[in-house]
C-alpha cells in the first residue's frame, strides 16, 4: 500500500495562496475547454494541464508541490518491480468542522494536500502546513477525503506516470516477498492448436450469451419505462425518476434472472437508490425479493408475457471454460479469504488476451508442479504476462506504464525462440499456427 503523509493547508499560509493560483490557472483551462465543441482525451487533458500550470511563476509550482516528484516502486511476486513518478495531490473538504479550524473562516472550505512518500523516504513538505498525526484525525479525514465512498474533488492532480526503475533502488528478497504477497503464484500457457479452438468456441457462445442478455436488459427497461411505468411513478415524488438494475446467474443448471427498480432522487440525494416495489403484471410474475433485487419469470399466460418469454428462452446458461474437460487442472492450491466467493481455485484458468494471444493463468501454491499442461498450450514465464497486464491496466486508467526492463525483453525473445522451435507448431513439416507476437 501507497505511503504518503496528509497535511491541512492553513488558510492564511503561502502553499493554501499558491495552490489557489494553481486552482485558478485549471478552472481558466477548464473553461476553455467547454468554449470548444471539439471532446478531448484525458492524456491531451494533461497535456494543456501541464502547458498551463509551466506559465505559472515559479514560486507557485516550487511551493504547491508540482516540481517535487517523488518515486514509487510497487513490487509483486513473480513479477519486475514497476516505478511511477507522482506528486502532491490538494483534497477540498466542504464537510462540517470536527478538528482544529487552521484560520479558516465559517464555511469555508478546507484543503488538504496528500504528500506522497517515495521509495527513497523523500516527500514534499508544504509551507504553512499543519501535517495530520493525530491517528482519529487522520482515519476521519482518510475515510473522508480517500475513502470508497469519497466524492470530494482532487483540486489538481498530474496523473503519475511510468518510469524507469531508480538505479539505487534495492529489490526486496524473493523469500520477503512471499512473506507479504497474500496471493497465489501464476502459471500461464499461450493457447495453441486444441486449446486454442476451445478458446474460440468458449468466445463464440460468450457472443451468443451476450447478445441474449442485452436483448432481454433492454427488452425489460422498455416495459419497465413505457409498459409497467405507473406503477413506479406512484411511488416517488414529482421530480424524481427511478431506474433498473439487472443480473443474471445460475444455480445447478438453472438461470436466474432478477431485477430492482430503484429511485432516483433529484432532490435528497440521501434517499438515492431507495428500493421501489416491483408488482405481479402481465409480463412477468414477481417471485421472491431479496436485499431489493427481485426474482422474475415471464407470464406465459398472457400474449404480453409470451413475446417477453423468447427473449428468456434466447438467453443460453452463461458459458465457463469448466465445460472443457481438457482445460481443468489440478494445481496445489489452499484457498484464501475470499477465493471462494471470487471464483478463484486450482482448477478454472483465467483466460485473458494479450497482444491478441489467448493466454490461460492458473492459481497454485506449488511452482514446481508440472503434471497438467493445456492441449497443445506452451508455457509462458509469469512475469512476462503479470508486466503486459499491469500495462493495460496503466492504459485503461490514462497512465503512461513504465519502459520494459532489458530483462523483460530478453526473456521475451527466449519465449519466442522456445515457440519457433517447439513441435506443437508444426505438422508434417508445416507451420500450423503463427501466433501474433507479444510486444
Amino acid at each position: 500500500m501507497r505511503e504518503s503523509l496528509i497535511y491541512k493547508l492553513d488558510y492564511n499560509g503561502k502553499s493554501y495562496r499558491f495552490v489557489m493560483a494553481v486552482h485558478r490557472a485549471i478552472l481558466k483551462m477548464a473553461k476553455d475547454f467547454r468554449a470548444v465543441s471539439q471532446k478531448f482525451s484525458k492524456i491531451e487533458i494533461e497535456k494543456e494541464l501541464a502547458q498551463q500550470i509551466s506559465k505559472l511563476d515559479r514560486d507557485i509550482i516550487d511551493n504547491s508541490g508540482l516540481s517535487f516528484p517523488v518515486i514509487e516502486v510497487i513490487e509483486n511476486i513473480q513479477s519486475y518491480p514497476r516505478a511511477y513518478q507522482l506528486f502532491p495531490k490538494v483534497y477540498v473538504n466542504g464537510t462540517e468542522f470536527r478538528y482544529s479550524r487552521d484560520n479558516y473562516p465559517k464555511n469555508e472550505a478546507e484543503l488538504y494536500m496528500d504528500c506522497p512518500v517515495g521509495y527513497n523516504g523523500k516527500y514534499f513538505i508544504p509551507s504553512d502546513a499543519r501535517l495530520i498525526d493525530d491517528e482519529k484525525e487522520k482515519l476521519y479525514i482518510s475515510n473522508l477525503l480517500f475513502g470508497a465512498y469519497s466524492s470530494s474533488p482532487s483540486f489538481f492532480s498530474p496523473v503519475k506516470r511510468g518510469v524507469a526503475l531508480p538505479d539505487d533502488y534495492i529489490c526486496c528478497d524473493n523469500n520477503d516477498m512471499q512473506q507479504i504477497y497474500d496471493g497465489h503464484y501464476w502459471k500461464c500457457y499461450l493457447a495453441l492448436g486444441d486449446s486454442l479452438e476451445m478458446v474460440k468456441d468458449y468466445k463464440r457462445r460468450m457472443d451468443t450469451y451476450s447478445k441474449a442478455i442485452n436483448e432481454l436488459v433492454t427488452e425489460l427497461r422498455r416495459i419497465i419505462d413505457e409498459e409497467i411505468n405507473e406503477q413506479f411513478i406512484s411511488q416517488i415524488e414529482v421530480g424524481n425518476g427511478y431506474y433498473m438494475n439487472f443480473s443474471a446467474s445460475q444455480n445447478n443448471g438453472e438461470k436466474n434472472i432478477t431485477i430492482s427498480v430503484r429511485k432516483d432522487d433529484k432532490i435528497n440525494f440521501m434517499n438515492n437508490g431507495q428500493v421501489l416495489e416491483i408488482k405481479n403484471n402481465d409480463f412477468f410474475i414477481v417471485g421472491e425479493e431479496k436485499a431489493g433485487e427481485y426474482r422474475i419469470n415471464p407470464n406465459r399466460n398472457t400474449k404480453s408475457g409470451r413475446e417477453l418469454a423468447k427473449y428468456f428462452d434466447n438467453v443460453i446458461l452463461r458459458p465457463c471454460l469448466s465445460d472443457y474437460p481438457e482445460l481443468m487442472a489440478n494445481m496445489k492450491f489452499t484457498p484464501r479469504m475470499f477465493d471462494r466467493k471470487l471464483g478463484i481455485n486450482g482448477q478454472i484458468p483465467l483466460l485473458r488476451e494479450l497482444e491478441g494471444n489467448f493466454v490461460f493463468i492458473y492459481n497454485t501454491d506449488n511452482l514446481e508442479y508440472s503434471e497438467y499442461t493445456p492441449p497443445d498450450s506452451i508455457e509462458i514465464p509469469a512475469h512476462i504476462c503479470r508486466w503486459l497486464i499491469a500495462d493495460e491496466e496503466d492504459i485503461e486508467l490514462g497512465i503512461i506504464p513504465p519502459p520494459q526492463p532489458e530483462g523483460l525483453k530478453n526473456d521475451v525473445i527466449d519465449l519466442f525462440r522456445k515457440m519457433d522451435n517447439s513441435q506443437k507448431l508444426f505438422v508434417d513439416g508445416k507451420i500450423r499456427y503463427t501466433p501474433k507476437l507479444l510486444r
